[in-house]
């Protein structure tokens, strides 16, 4: 029977007509049928999942007259227990006879991953998990493909992992984590296989089913396909293969998009998002009894929709959870999982979007990749508008028959956070204080699923692996992210990236902050661009600049300049206030004169000469904080002594200039000491010793030193007149001529 035309047809007609829901899969023995319902209602197997996963002896139709024949004589139809069993011996075989044994070929003992574990005990367990997959391989049997109508298994081409126990074929979701771990015991070829198996069931269905059983076939899980490939591209650059696959990714997206998605309006725009929808009836073949149970005592359409409802709950891959009650609470009769927009499934899609855009990139498409940028647009507002709570700072599943949030704590809520669904830079961190603020949060093994304890699998008290990944994931990557930031910044690392300013590394927020030098000094490139445009007679350029230049003159000194303080402070985006700690930075609009009142120079002089950091006689620190970090007290950096003395030579007080003068006389004695000693120039000096290098930072203290030898030649040369070594020798002679030949032995 073609069920796609009839479910068209009766669409057509619901006003006037109950329509029948297509089954879970077309086959009269495993989906449908006599010999399902009794063989599942006489409870011949502890799981409802044996008989179906039963090998049949003879072929369908031969299978199913014999049953007819037997139940023809028998009383109402109905055979009894024992009759069932001797039916079962002669025309099935038990489950596992469709595999065969298999290795992975490409199993080795010591990957490299061993190596960066420094606890012995934990990298002899890592060693024995990496022995599972071993134990885990598994061969799908030639003659699946020959006689498919003899299995309930789905022939795929490729060996397989398999999750274990009951699950004994190919599952979708779980395979993103195998994959994963395939990819770190360096098994691409076996990462590779179950790719391709997974591709190859999209050819032939449109998209993942669920798993590997013809029962699962009408119904898929979380698509992780296209995460799939990325892990596997990323490992193995293999853009034959991408070219491959991705027309095969866009379209398992465009199944969703088709079949999985809803419009919504919200604050007067019309938004798209996703949602588990399995519009299968029936009992799941694989849970008959269970399902027939649950729904006693209903109407035939009530024991349908629950029976589409808890399809979709096990297209979820929760399932079950009180997430899916259509209140939060009951139980497992009240699930209504089409009727939930989750948080999680729709993060996902924001990363799937992401990703294939890149992989167009990456295969010189930027057409393509140009539409998924749109399409991720689009449902990051969507997610905004729908999903995010303004007043809890975190996202929240979206219930589409109470028209609310469903505001209890699930991990999945941080998902948006993993898949970095969020166009405003506080989103994330207020998602992860919702996290810390979370009871969740402080159990002792692992995040719950959720804090109510409903007796589903998905519910306090278990936790489940991919869950505590994609929250570590994305920790783990934000923490990531934020490092490479601060390396961009090139003080890597200071307490000034700290989000409250005080902590370790692993608070580390660069993206979150403004930072006034940067500012400052795209203040001084705009008027430098100006100035190039205009030696060039280009005075329409020219303009353009000199607009751009105002307009961050005025920027700066509505949010980095503090008017109690007299200086320049980084604006934190999440505490959305100034960061008034002191960095030599803060004087970095003085020496780029990106100020537009006459009085702010000299108040941030007077800030400066009533700081506490102009006291060190070695130089200004970076920071007054002493972190350990490279870029924090007690180190003090030759460009940052250079940027603040030039700003200071800009103000026309002798004030101004006598205090430059001081601070460059400080920095030339050190400097001079330090080659005295070491008969060498560093990177860092310590503002705590006489011509001591600096510490700190992931590396020893570098000579050379360019940017040093730098610094002190122009200092040398702007105030040369007047510097002093501080002993009997001028800088003229002696060693401020090796001090000097120095530097330009490196510049030259």
């Amino acid at each position: 029977m073609d069920w796609a035309l009839l479910w068209t047809c009766c669409l057509a007609l619901l006003p006037v007509l109950r329509c029948a829901l297509p089954p879970p899969c077309d086959s009269e023995i495993y989906c449908t049928g006599e010999i399902l319902r009794q063989v599942q209602l006489a409870r011949l197997f502890d799981d409802d999942k044996h008989f179906v996963d039963m090998k049949l002896k003879e072929p369908p139709e031969r299978v199913l007259q014999s049953f007819w024949n037997l139940t023809s004589q028998a009383p109402a139809g109905n055979l009894p227990a024992s009759q069932l069993r001797k039916f079962l011996e002669d025309f099935f075989e038990e489950p596992g006879t469709e595999f065969e044994p298999w290795t992975p070929a490409d199993w080795h003992s010591k990957p490299r991953f061993l190596s960066k574990i420094a606890d012995g005990r934990l990298r002899r367990w890592a060693e024995e998990l990496h022995q599972l997959w071993k134990s885990l391989g598994r061969k799908v049997r030639p003659d699946v493909r020959v006689h498919p109508e003899l299995y309930s298994l789905i022939y795929t081409p490729n060996p397989l992992i398999v999750p274990g126990g009951r699950f004994r074929e190919l599952y979708y979701w779980d395979s993103y984590w195998v994959i994963n771990g395939l990819l770190l015991s360096e098994m691409q070829d076996t990462a590779r296989g179950m790719i391709e198996n997974f591709l190859h069931l999209v050819d032939k269905y449109g998209f993942v089913p669920n798993g590997g059983r013809v029962y699962y076939e009408r119904r898929s899980q979380p698509p992780f396909l296209t995460l799939m490939v990325e892990s596997y591209y990323r490992a193995s650059q293999d853009k034959a293969f991408l070219r491959t696959a991705l027309p095969v990714l866009e379209k398992e997206y465009a199944f969703w998009m088709q079949n999985r998605s809803v419009v919504l309006e919200a604050a007067g725009s019309r938004h798209t998002l996703n949602r588990y929808n399995v519009e299968v009836g029936q009992p799941r073949p694989e849970s008959y009894t269970d399902d027939l149970d649950l729904a006693q005592g209903l109407t035939p359409e009530a024991q349908d929709r629950l029976w589409v409802e808890l399809k979709a709950g096990a297209e979820s891959g929760w399932d079950f959870s009180s997430r899916w009650f259509i209140n939060g609470s009951g139980a497992l009769r009240d699930t209504h999982t089409s009727a939930i927009l989750p948080a999680d499934l729709n993060a996902l899609l924001c990363r799937i979007e992401r990703t294939l855009a890149t992989f167009h990139r990456a295969l010189g498409n930027s057409t393509a990749a140009r539409e998924y940028d749109i399409a991720l647009e689009l449902r990051v507002k969507a997610v905004r508008a729908l999903l995010w709570n303004e007043e809890r700072g975190a996202w929240f599943d979206y219930n589409l028959l109470t028209h609310a949030s469903h505001l209890a704590f699930f991990p999945s809520n941080m998902a948006p956070l993993w898949a970095q669904c969020y166009s405003e830079p506080s989103a994330g961190e207020r998602a992860l204080r919702y996290l810390q603020n979370s009871p969740a949060s402080r159990y002792p093994s692992g995040l719950p699923t959720s804090l109510t304890d409903s007796g589903q699998q998905w519910d306090l008290p278990n936790a489940w692996p991919p869950l505590q990944h994609m929250v570590i994931e994305e920790a783990q990557d934000r923490l990531w992210v934020e490092l490479k930031a601060g390396a961009e910044s090139g003080w890597d690392f200071s307490s000034r990236w700290f989000i409250n300013g005080s902590g370790a590394l692993r608070d580390t927020h660069t993206s979150a902050i403004l930072p006034a030098d940067l500012n400052a000094l795209l203040c001084r490139i705009e008027r430098t661009l100006a100035t190039f445009h205009r030696a060039l007679g280009n005075s329409t350029a020219a303009r353009e600049y000199d607009i751009a230049l105002e307009l961050r003159v005025k920027a700066v000194r509505a949010l980095l300049w503090n008017e109690e303080r007299g200086a320049w402070f980084d604006y934190n985006l999440l505490t959305h206030a100034s960061h008034l700690a002191f960095f030599p930075s803060n004087m970095a609009p003085l020496w780029a004169q990106c100020y537009s009142e006459p009085s702010a120079g000299e108040r941030a002089l007077r800030y400066l000469q009533n700081s506490p950091a102009s006291r060190y006689p070695s130089g200004l620190p970076t920071s007054l904080t002493d972190s350990g970090q490279q870029w924090d007290l007690p180190n003090a950096w030759p460009p940052l002594q250079h940027m603040v003395i030039e700003g200071l030579t800009r103000l026309t007080s002798e004030s101004a200039e006598q205090t430059a003068f001081d601070l460059a006389q400080r920095w030339i004695r050190t400097n001079w000491e330090a080659y005295g000693k070491h008969k060498a120039m560093f990177e860092k000096y310590d503002v705590l010793g006489d011509g001591t290098p600096g510490g700190g930072g992931e590396y020893e203290v570098q000579l050379g030193f360019g940017w040093t030898n730098g610094v002190a030649l122009q200092l040398l040369d702007r105030f040369g007149d007047r510097l002093s070594s501080g002993g009997a020798e001028a800088l003229s002679s002696g060693l401020g001529v090796g001090l000097l030949c120095a530097a330009l032995r490196f510049l030259l």
